[in-house]
């Protein structure tokens, strides 16, 4: 079983550095709040340490409608944030709360996306049941370490992991080797085709790849006989109504017998037979009784985007689709990698929603294939969400997409930001650890330098940390944990 790597964020340790530990560390622990990136290994850790326990993992909305089970079992609830309606919505979480008094677990393990995950808002929320169940831990699940690489490597089929590794590395695709979902479909895309430049490419091929059926047998049967063109539609847009949905998966009987698992039948936009094929691809899982969910979400979120963006290309109005998935054009927490995408994947409508959720973009889809006129706004629209609501990220590690902001293109946008005395507080310190974990960009040295030096500088300015701990460097330092020369 893994036994991942952790860091407690709350109750936050009296450890000036907090050293991760191991999860299993952590075992005797009355109630857990794991929280990650999205395909950061939630899921399957949450599925090897209920399986070690001899129970299941329920997600939040299967927990919800099922009866109770026995009392004094270990309860694993995942997706937490795909079941919440809004992000100003606590309804979800107090129904919850509510029936997890009336359950008596011995324990209880919760899991959810980092990013959506509202702080203290929700710890404010479960603290009576907390409180009187033998307190919590919350933890974030830490990237992989070179030896879960390796190992998840061997096991996806890599003769070499150390030598794929290096390779990974020197194309500059680190970002891919930290997260486990990323590293699979890396692995997947390498050794079926070829090296991705960027995460989009990597989805693109993934789905490709997910959506071929590879078995001869069903290849010569009717529902195996169809192309990864002819399938990709209906696979996507079932993506995109089980994300949109408030259902658990999608059966594969003609008639719908459970409101939670409507029949593939009901899928309007191919044709039954086709849709029928596309759900028995490796793009999506048996759930049992029938029915199939979607392999991962990640890759859910990419293809349901995909298929929206055609619609809206081929007419369906912008402000439809938002109005569908948000409030005021925002989207709805669980469905902010949906949208994400939508910004890289319709340029020539990425101002409206590049300005509905910023921080959206930065963290679920792929920063680095905007344009240079979409990252400036990206940058602009950060500006006003830093303005607006300093709290904007809730995470205490910045996004690995915040290299995109760094490329030498942006020097003179990011030079204006740093110059300028008016600029918000939150905009600057997300440069400034961008700037630290990016290649160097010379030309912005003094500027950095000027920002960090300065006496009345606030103290996260000038002591602001990276995932590892690392005060950003103006030169370029990749992490080597030195502090900062400058007066504190």
């Amino acid at each position: 079983m893994s036994d991942r790597f952790v860091r407690q964020i709350d109750p936050r340790p009296n450890d000036e550095v907090v050293t991760p530990k191991r999860i299993s560390d952590y075992a005797s622990t009355a109630n857990i709040i794991l929280v990650g990136d999205p395909g950061a290994g939630k899921s399957h850790l949450f599925e090897e340490l209920a399986q070690a326990a001899k129970t299941n993992v329920q997600s939040a909305r299967t927990f919800l409608n099922m009866p109770s089970g026995a009392a004094g079992a270990t309860l694993f609830i995942d997706a937490l944030d795909e079941r919440r309606a809004g992000r100003s919505d606590q309804a979800v979480i107090d129904l919850i709360v509510q029936k997890l008094f009336s359950v008596n677990a011995a324990r209880v393990r919760l899991a959810c996306r980092e990013h959506d995950w509202l702080g203290g808002t929700d710890l404010a929320a479960f603290h009576p049941y907390f409180v009187q169940s033998g307190g919590h831990v919350m933890l974030a699940l830490e990237p992989l370490t070179e030896l879960e690489q390796r190992d998840i490597l061997k096991k996806t089929g890599v003769t070499d992991p150390q030598q794929f590794i290096k390779e990974a590395e020197r194309r500059g695709l680190s970002e891919f080797l930290i997260n486990p979902q990323n590293l699979i479909m890396l692995a997947e895309v390498v050794l079926k085709k070829a090296w991705p430049a960027t995460r989009r490419e990597l989805l693109e091929d993934t789905t490709v790849i997910l959506l071929k059926e590879h078995n001869l047998a069903r290849v010569r049967s009717r529902s195996g006989k169809y192309t990864v063109n002819e399938v990709r539609p209906p696979a996507s847009a079932a993506c995109a109504l089980r994300l949109i949905s408030d259902v658990e998966g999608i059966s594969l009987a003609e008639a719908e017998i459970d409101p939670l698992y409507p029949s593939y039948r009901t899928i309007p936009f191919a044709k039954p037979n086709l849709t029928l094929a596309s759900l028995g691809r490796r793009a999506f899982r048996a759930l049992g009784n029938e029915a199939v969910d979607y392999s991962h979400r990640v890759r859910a979120e990419y293809a349901a985007a995909c298929w929206l963006a055609q619609q809206i290309r081929d007419g369906l109005p912008l402000s439809r689709v938002q109005a569908l998935i948000g409030v005021d054009g925002v989207p709805a927490p669980e469905l902010r990698g949906m949208h994400a995408w939508l910004a890289v994947l319709l340029p020539d409508f990425s101002n409206a929603i590049i300005d509905a959720d910023p921080f959206g973009i930065l963290i679920y889809s792929d920063p680095d294939s905007l344009g240079l006129t979409q990252r400036v706004r990206l940058l602009q629209a950060l500006s006003r969400l830093a303005a607006a609501d300093p709290y904007f990220r809730p995470e205490e590690h910045a996004p690995a997409a915040i290299n995109a902001l760094c490329r030498s293109d942006m020097a003179p946008h990011l030079e204006k930001i740093l110059q300028d005395a008016g600029s918000p507080f939150g905009i600057k310190l997300l440069i400034l650890e961008a700037l630290g974990s990016a290649p160097p960009l010379p030309g912005l040295q003094k500027e950095v330098v000027a920002v960090v030096a300065k006496p009345a500088a606030p103290f996260r300015i000038k002591g602001s940390s990276d995932a590892r701990g690392c005060a950003p460097r103006p030169t370029g330092c990749q992490g080597c944990g030195e502090n900062l020369p400058w007066p504190w």
